[in-house]
């Protein structure tokens, strides 16, 4: 079992469809692709959309 990561969506997003984890590119997104080596397979992330009012799943 992976440790859950819950993160709030960002303002910068980039053009196109793409994975959510991928679209956005706040600070968090920066960090996390930085630091971890492979941040979705590391954890269980799901990012809370203000557009959509709940949780989205990464995968």
């Amino acid at each position: 079992m992976k440790p859950v990561l819950i993160i709030g969506c960002s303002k910068g997003k980039l053009p196109g469809s793409h994975k959510a984890f991928e679209l956005y590119t706040g600070h968090v997104y920066k960090l996390l692709s930085k630091n971890v080596p492979a941040p979705l397979e590391s954890y269980d992330i799901f990012i809370l959309s203000g557009r959509y009012g709940s949780s989205v799943p990464t995968k």
